[in-house]
């Protein structure tokens, strides 16, 4: 069904979305851009 595959996509992308988070955090945590 549509509804289904349509709901893996949306939580597939909200997986992304906080695997994106955790990378945002851990690189300002390192202050990539002042090395």
């Amino acid at each position: 069904r549509l509804d289904r595959r349509t709901a893996e996509l949306e939580s597939g992308a909200q997986n992304f979305k906080s695997m994106a988070d955790e990378l945002v955090k851990t690189l300002e945590g390192r202050k990539w851009w002042q090395i």
